[in-house]
């Protein structure tokens, strides 16, 4: 989720889910309020950086996973759009 999620309802409605958050902090995001999980977040964001940050909570993956089954997907309809009997 990008940071348009970031919200302490968010958060909230996800642990009441059971599902652990994984939502990019907002560039001004306070370290000191909030749940845990987006305060750790904020900190790990601010002192390692976005690249990193992402690596450790595994940001951006289901992004590429949909993308290469969308590949995938496009490749097998050309295929088919041009297969002749």
């Amino acid at each position: 989720m990008d940071g348009a999620y970031d919200s302490i309802k968010s958060y909230r409605l996800l642990g009441r889910m059971g599902v652990k958050p994984i939502i990019k902090p907002r560039r001004n995001a306070r370290a000191d309020r909030g749940p845990p999980e987006r305060r750790s977040s904020a900190i790990i964001l601010k002192r390692l950086g976005e690249k990193m940050w992402s690596r450790l909570v595994g940001y951006g993956r289901r992004w590429r996973q949909h993308s290469q089954h969308s590949n995938a997907y496009t490749e097998n309809i050309a295929w088919l759009k041009t297969w002749r009997p």
